[in-house]
């Protein structure tokens, strides 16, 4: 894609940006949310084992072992990407941050998913969050209103919406809900 794509570090663009600082935030599941995840994990691993990889020649087992990783990762989101609960020690945690965090600057969310995009802005309805997501038109005036608004400190984008967004005016905190 380098024919067609521009690609500048931060240094050329803008060196006046301080340095990033990444945050490893450990969250520790709930004892509910680890059963399910031990149960996902120890069935992907029991299908591996029934079957030697090395020889795989069925493209169907690959496939329902990438799933059942997505599987893990979504549960580690939300267990409502899975089902019914709306248990998330994850969403739980980023909620003791936020207060903290929107004092003084805007928070952008990153996820992979947009259910979890979906579910993020129903419970941080107190930051006024902003959504944009495949579905979602007009990303412009979506950008634009959390920029220049003061209500709005919660952006919540997934991956496949985030090319190009240009938020550093506004927003110094970014939130990886899920490692692309």
């Amino acid at each position: 894609i380098h024919p067609y794509m521009l690609r500048k570090t931060k240094e050329e663009v803008l060196p006046e940006l301080p340095e990033m600082i990444r945050t490893d935030l450990p969250i520790i599941l709930s004892e509910e949310e680890n059963k399910l995840y031990d149960l996902i994990r120890k069935e992907m691993l029991f299908d591996l084992k029934e079957k030697d990889i090395s020889k795989i020649e069925n493209p169907v087992t690959l496939q329902q072992t990438v799933v059942s990783l997505l599987r893990l990762q979504q549960l580690t989101g939300s267990m409502q990407l899975l089902g019914d609960n709306t248990k998330s020690s994850k969403i739980e945690a980023l909620k003791e941050l936020l207060p903290e965090w929107t004092e003084s600057s805007k928070v952008l969310i990153y996820t992979r998913f947009s259910k979890l995009a979906d579910i993020l802005e129903r419970e941080l309805v107190e930051y006024n969050p902003l959504k944009i997501t495949g579905e979602v038109t007009g990303r412009e005036a979506i950008i634009e209103k959390f920029n220049y608004s003061d209500e709005n400190k919660v952006l919540v984008i997934t991956d496949a919406s985030a090319w190009g967004v240009n938020l550093q005016n506004k927003c110094s905190i970014v939130v990886m809900m899920d490692i692309p």
